[in-house]
């Protein structure tokens, strides 16, 4: 186990570039306007075929089975239930639709994205852009782009009502310690998506010695809010040596409750009634099984215990439905292995740990999402030789039907909305981005986003992003309008600007 939670991302990111020339990335095809500084253009990866998921039927099981009474979800229109948002081997954020085969680049960032989060119902993102220790939290929606903190800052999660952004400050060890500024104290943060209005939520303890940490120093980060926004899920590490761990804390101002048995892999049931810990892949000395901890107490239940006679029990990626339905990709190993990633299958847990195979395939699981409704789950699975990190993207239903290869790589899998609503402040909160004379000419990362944006959909006389808004730029936006029968004044308004973050072609 890592000792930090930006010590795992800047893992991440170097397994990334890592992997980056064997990447096939996609990009929709040009428009007919000339080319005045060629680039490569991307193409698509070829549709996969295969008949989408049947849902499953759920047998409640009255061991696991909570209080509240399950919900039936929507049928989906195509084999996903609903767009696939993810982090490409690029470095960027791309969406795949419904149909499992068309996708689009979101981001266009001159640093790699490192982690995000999808607002709903707007289809927001939240994002954070740099090296892993200084880093710059971004949000991107129909308002504009805006840079809202940077620094030593990570993991930006949106509430469930997209009014509200969480995210940590932590310390960097690699630098000299300094008394925290108002306004600059380690730990958890949650921040005004519209005004930028900060409270500190859970406070780090401090590390005032950065050459040598106090062993015993809790840092936290969000993990996830429960689906009413009444609580926050948050993960932990200590500044040196193993080991982490996870709380529960109740919005507004209230404690943060440890769980018991806390560690690796956490995440909230499906209806935010518990939480479940998985002790993931990998072999972590005692951190093997599954619990389940109730969120007001803290206090955790084993549902499979880490002391197996016939192996190791390796969990990841579980889910549980509001009718005591619970689901993992799961394996007993008898001789795990220890420098590459461990082969699963995906399971029902059943009462006192039991689990049922629910097809015989067996994946690498780097990263997983389930369906709302349990139908199914997105996998991203890494090769023997890759480890963590971006792996092939598939569809694995949870019962009939086969597996469906995305066709694509990716990591930090989320969803998002099918057809995003713009906020109503959206256009108000927007500041057009305009040419600018030579004279006072200057560099900025919004004109930079809007010539990468317009030289993928095809207007490739914008030259190199290099954030100048100049004449080329102009003759590409005032282009680009004509096509869509826009008015035409070559620059940026908020109507264009929610053209270009659709993709949107003429």
């Amino acid at each position: 186990m890592l000792t930090s939670h930006h010590l795992r991302t800047t893992i991440a990111l170097a397994l990334l570039a890592l992997l980056l020339g064997a990447c096939q990335s996609a990009a929709p095809a040009p428009t007919s306007a000339p080319a005045a500084t060629p680039e490569s253009a991307a193409t698509a990866a070829p549709a996969p075929t295969s008949a989408p998921a049947a849902t499953p039927t759920h047998e409640p099981d009255p061991v696991l089975a909570p209080t509240a009474a399950p919900t039936a979800a929507p049928a989906a229109a195509g084999p996903l239930p609903a767009p696939l948002y993810f982090l490409s081997m690029d470095g960027q954020i791309w969406r795949m639709e419904r149909d499992g085969q068309t996708r689009r680049q979101l981001t266009f960032e001159a640093e790699r994205v490192l982690d995000f989060h999808v607002g709903q119902p707007d289809g927001a993102l939240v994002y954070l852009a740099g090296d892993g220790s200084q880093n710059t939290i971004v949000l991107l929606d129909q308002g504009g782009r805006a840079e809202l903190v940077s620094g030593a800052v990570d993991s930006p999660i949106f509430a469930p009502d997209g009014g509200q952004i969480a995210f940590q400050r932590f310390t960097p060890l690699a630098s000299p310690a300094q008394p925290a500024a108002p306004g600059q104290e380690t730990g958890v943060w949650s921040m005004d998506r519209v005004g930028g209005q900060r409270t500190l939520i859970q406070a780090s303890d401090p590390i005032t010695d950065t050459d040598s940490p106090p062993d015993d120093a809790r840092q936290y980060y969000p993990v996830a809010f429960a689906p009413d926004g009444s609580r926050l899920l948050l993960g932990g590490y200590y500044p040196v040596g193993e080991g982490g761990f996870v709380a529960v804390k109740q919005l507004p101002g209230g404690a943060a409750v440890p769980v018991s048995d806390g560690c690796c892999e956490s995440s909230w049931s499906a209806d935010g009634a518990a939480v479940l810990i998985a002790g993931g892949t990998q072999i972590q000395d005692a951190y093997l099984g599954l619990w389940r901890a109730d969120p007001a107490s803290g206090q955790a239940t084993a549902l499979i215990d880490s002391a197996q006679a016939s192996g190791s029990p390796l969990i990841t990626a579980p889910w549980l439905l509001p009718d005591g339905t619970l689901y993992a990709f799961a394996a007993i190993a008898e001789a795990p292995e220890f420098d590459r990633p461990n082969l699963v299958q995906l399971q029902r847990v059943r009462a006192g740990g039991a689990l049922e195979p629910l097809r015989p395939e067996r994946f690498a699981v780097g990263d997983a999402l389930w369906a709302a409704d349990g139908s199914g789950a997105v996998i991203s699975s890494p090769a023997a030789e890759q480890g963590p990190g971006d792996g092939e993207l598939s569809w694995v239903p949870a019962s009939a039907g086969a597996v469906l290869p995305l066709g694509t790589q990716g990591m930090r899998l989320r969803w998002g909305p099918a057809e995003p609503a713009p906020r109503g402040d959206a256009c108000g909160r927007f500041q057009a981005v305009a040419f600018q004379p030579a004279a006072s000419r200057a560099a900025s990362p919004a004109a930079r986003d809007i010539q990468s944006r317009l030289i993928a959909l095809g207007y490739r006389q914008v030259g190199q992003p290099d954030g100048l808004y100049g004449e080329q730029t102009r003759a590409a936006v005032q282009a680009y309008q004509q096509a869509l029968g826009l008015a035409a004044s070559g620059d940026v308004d908020c109507a264009t600007w929610g053209a270009l973050l659709a993709g949107r072609r003429p």
